[in-house]
């Protein structure tokens, strides 16, 4: 029955989608969860740079980190340590994390 009121309703108005407030209160209540699911918000996908402007190697390379107020001790896949003294502190953190570097901090 709800599909074929949903049918219809997308025939008469195309736009309309399962979360339209009119349609959504025609649906019945197990198909409601469904529909809020499939419909909801999707978080931005859109992945991380793979390299900071100014510093040498990109992401991949990375395997830890360990912050300080202005510089981060580095370690790198290859098995290197290096530390690096980025002109801002918070956006490096940021794109460190933004790129799923582990952080020794946390551990």
């Amino acid at each position: 029955m709800a599909w074929l009121i949903h049918s219809w309703w997308v025939s008469q108005v195309p736009e309309v989608g399962c979360l339209s407030s009119r349609l959504f209160y025609v649906l019945p209540l197990t198909l409601k969860p469904v529909c809020m699911w499939f419909f909801r918000k999707r978080k931005n996908n859109k992945t991380a740079h793979s390299t900071y402007p100014g510093f040498q190697y990109h992401a991949g390379q990375l395997s830890a980190y360990l912050a300080d107020l202005h510089y981060f001790i580095i370690a790198l896949k290859d098995g290197q340590v290096i530390h690096y003294y980025p002109d801002d502190s918070l956006a490096f953190h940021n794109w460190l994390m933004a790129n799923k570097i582990r952080d020794v901090n946390n551990y």
